[in-house]
């Protein structure tokens, strides 16, 4: 009996680092764009850092997002368009190598682009920015 309990939790060690791998997005209508997009490479409807860290060109025009929570995980993203959404935060700024945003037609009242370096297009019209850094 306790040989079953040991294996059981020697699986239980060896599964548990696969799951923490995949990126927590609350937001369906993200994930569903993500995977319209091709981010999920191997078919399982959720995104890994590694997936996510593969792409350098995002779109995810005209949906139904609201939280783009997860996007931090793109670190190598340069071009990302999510205009004619419902988007009212998103948080950049683990996107040093972004150079082109198109956020228009969303919620947003504020934008920081302070850790956005290599920023040369920037696309925010229709929105409800009383802020932008």
């Amino acid at each position: 009996m306790k040989r079953i309990a040991f294996i059981l939790v020697i699986a239980l060690f060896q599964v548990l680092p696969l799951l923490s791998q995949n990126i927590n997005i609350p937001d369906q209508c993200f994930i569903d764009a993500l995977i319209r997009a091709g981010v999920d490479t191997n078919g399982d409807e959720l995104i890994s850092y590694e997936e996510a860290e593969a792409i350098e060109k995002l779109i995810t025009y005209g949906g139904c997002i609201t939280d783009m929570r997860g996007i931090e995980a793109f670190t190598n993203l340069k071009h990302l368009d999510c205009a004619e959404n419902q988007i009212e935060e998103l948080d950049l700024s683990s996107l040093p190598k972004l150079e082109f945003l198109n956020c228009t037609v969303n919620k947003l009242s504020s934008l920081d682009l302070t850790h956005n370096p290599l920023l040369d297009t920037l696309l925010c019209g229709i929105n409800e920015l009383s802020s932008l850094d």
